[in-house]
């Protein structure tokens, strides 16, 4: 069994740093509400982690372990389980940093950036971490980023450009099957190019170069790759998968549209 370091490490981690109050706090009902909503009867740990290879035939993998609102970055030995060495606990793996938002953390994930929007070559390594309100970019040179979000993210997924955000789409799931016309007229994916940019929606050129936006609330991202770029949709509908090559939208078509900057190509 793998035992990530994340979890060894949060055992010890003092927490969320809460300063002292001088004023008595009234016993309302929403500050009732509020202190009930602090509490978990649940001891199940609310975690995940992932891993990746830092250099190709390196031997030495990064962890990146998430609980609750505390992300934790951590290298070490390639396939070595904290588990796995009993007398070493930390079984040779390091601590790099730790992050703790103010809410709980519902995706973090690893992601390169350009550096502009013109040359793809310089790359910005970067963690992102996704929570309800905001996306945190740390890069690897120590620059913080923060992104506010103007919807609900369902997902995020790593593209060659940059991040690719998923809407929740708030729609009814029988009502899609049932109905072949249903659609929603709400852009369901977006897109970073870097953290300083805004989320930008994602343009889709169709069969017969039909441009519009991605709205169809029934087609769900299951699948990214960098190389080649591309990205893999799932239709709720109809039960199919099609795979839509990623590419950065050309001039001539963001001045026909608003201003987009990423877009999706059958």
């Amino acid at each position: 069994e793998f035992v990530p370091f994340g979890r060894l490490h949060i055992k010890n981690h003092p927490g969320n740093v809460v300063l002292p109050s001088f004023q008595q706090p009234l016993q309302s009902e929403s500050f009732l509400a509020h202190r009930f909503s602090q509490v978990n009867i649940d001891d199940k740990l609310d975690e995940f982690w992932v891993l990746q290879e830092t250099e190709k035939n390196s031997g030495i993998e990064e962890e990146l372990y998430v609980c609750d609102n505390t992300a934790i970055v951590s290298r070490g030995t390639v396939g070595r389980s904290v588990a796995a060495d009993k007398n070493n606990k930390q079984a040779g793996r390091i601590l790099d940093c730790c992050y703790m938002m103010e809410s709980t953390i519902k995706q973090a994930l690893w992601c390169n950036f350009t550096a502009t929007a013109q040359d793809n070559s310089v790359l910005i390594p970067s963690l992102c971490i996704v929570d309800s309100t905001k996306i945190s970019v740390h890069t690897l040179e120590g620059e913080d980023f923060l992104s506010s979000l103007q919807f609900k993210v369902a997902s995020a997924w790593k593209t060659k450009y940059g991040l690719l955000l998923e809407r929740v789409s708030h729609c009814n799931l029988e009502r899609i099957v049932e109905d072949c016309h249903y659609s929603d007229s709400l852009t369901t994916l977006f897109s970073l190019l870097h953290p300083l940019d805004e989320i930008s929606p994602i343009l889709a050129i169709r069969q017969g170069g039909v441009l519009s936006y991605m709205s169809n609330p029934c087609l769900k991202v299951v699948f990214t790759s960098d190389e080649p770029s591309l990205c893999v949709l799932y239709d709720l509908r109809s039960g199919t998968h099609s795979i839509w090559k990623l590419r950065k939208a050309y001039p001539e078509v963001i001045l026909i549209t608003l201003p987009v900057f990423f877009s999706v190509k059958c």
